[in-house]
């Protein structure tokens, strides 16, 4: 496919996945601060964002089968709406059972879009400079994380929890417009349980992990931030959050240009060590651990980012890649889920100050024990190791696999 064709079909995945994914954030900041001015207690703060991403795993995992229904373009659409519509009606509801229900709705919108835009960029991407084309579109999707979840904690301390949410919907709706314009016929057919081949495959379900642990990291932040540090210092919150952010999307674009030339699978352990090391960070007092910390999760999760979903597409036929993009979405949210989670859980069962330290120990084992298995599997051991394990699934091409 010739460039110029190539980048217009490309594109507009691009202002989608902006606008997507600034609905995405920017509520992960306002809910726990509204709920928590509502006199709700750190643990249950800290799980309002749980129905939105439990709605998005969920979603994900029907995803690549609406995708090869309705195409790219549909699907794109149908989820903006699902994410525009909830979260304006958020702010006219008060019932928690709506919030969760909206929530959900929202979730399961993101979810299209989100695998929709990333397949579209893993399979116009050029083979040979996929990692750099995966880059670019990472440093695109950081924006709204940058802006998005400090912009949340300013709005809601400034204009209220309801601004925030309006500006969230206006950010989804403003995506519509760049869906019309994807090519309808962008994506090639896709076989029958294409999920289940990527995530059963051995190579492709631990690239799936090494993402889930980097996100656990990242969403642990994100819960912890504006309901732990925000109460006594809200400048804190915000720097740590905004710094996570941007080190996530300046190592987007060097770890994909990177993973062109030294193989993505040799960036795993970097950002899994780094991701680990960071949380123990951000527990320390003052300002200098917490934002190294904060730096230090946003760098590890902007590696694992670009060279799971790198490495994943390598290793899998090109009639998968929307189930690629499913399961590598899929290892992303569950992170974050798992993240919020285990904030909640340890927040009510220790003390706030051994929060993060018990799970930097847990997210260093998880660590350790995948890495102790990549290694044992010769086919990672060399460049060549992606085209060995990519010949295992040939066979997943046909319809009737």
């Amino acid at each position: 496919m010739p460039d110029i064709r190539r980048r217009a079909r490309l594109w507009p995945a691009f202002p989608i996945s902006l606008a997507a994914l600034t609905a995405f954030f920017l509520p992960l900041s306002v809910l726990p601060v509204q709920a928590q001015a509502d006199g709700a207690s750190f643990s249950v703060a800290a799980m309002t964002s749980a129905s939105f991403l439990a709605g998005v795993v969920i979603g994900e995992l029907g995803a690549a089968a609406v995708l090869d229904r309705l195409g790219a373009r549909r699907a794109v659409v149908f989820g903006l709406l699902a994410m525009a519509l909830p979260t304006a009606l958020l702010t006219a509801i008060g019932a928690p059972a709506m919030w969760a229900l909206c929530s959900v709705l929202r979730g399961l919108g993101f979810a299209l879009v989100a695998v929709a835009a990333a397949a579209v960029v893993a399979n116009g991407a050029d083979r040979r400079r996929r990692g750099g084309t995966i880059g670019w579109y990472g440093v695109v999707a950081g924006i709204p994380a940058i802006a998005a979840l400090p912009l949340g904690v300013l709005l809601t301390a400034q204009a209220g929890w309801a601004t925030g949410l309006l500006v969230a919907a206006g950010a989804a709706a403003c995506g519509i417009p760049f869906a019309l314009l994807l090519p309808s016929d962008g994506l090639p057919p896709a076989p029958r349980r294409g999920l289940r081949a990527v995530l059963v495959h051995r190579g492709a379900s631990r690239q799936a992990a090494a993402l889930a642990l980097g996100a656990a990291a990242s969403g642990a932040l994100i819960a912890y931030a504006p309901v732990a540090v925000a109460r006594t210092d809200p400048a804190l919150a915000g720097a740590l959050l905004l710094a996570a952010s941007v080190s996530a999307t300046i190592a987007r674009l060097p770890s994909g240009i990177l993973g062109d030339r030294i193989g993505p699978h040799r960036l795993i352990a970097p950002g899994l060590v780094v991701s680990a090391a960071g949380v123990a960070l951000c527990a320390g007092n003052g300002w200098l651990a917490p934002a190294a910390g904060a730096i230090g999760i946003g760098l590890g999760f902007g590696i694992l980012q670009n060279s799971t979903l790198h490495a994943m597409t390598a290793i899998l036929p090109a009639a998968l890649v929307g189930a690629v993009s499913a399961g590598w979405n899929l290892a992303y949210d569950v992170g974050l889920l798992a993240g919020t989670l285990l904030i909640a859980g340890l927040a009510a069962l220790a003390p706030p100050g051994a929060v993060l330290p018990m799970l930097a120990v847990l997210l260093a084992m998880a660590s350790a024990s995948l890495l102790a298995a990549m290694r044992k599997d010769a086919s990672w051991s060399s460049l060549d190791g992606l085209d060995a394990c990519r010949t295992g699934v040939l066979s997943m091409e046909s319809p009737n696999s």
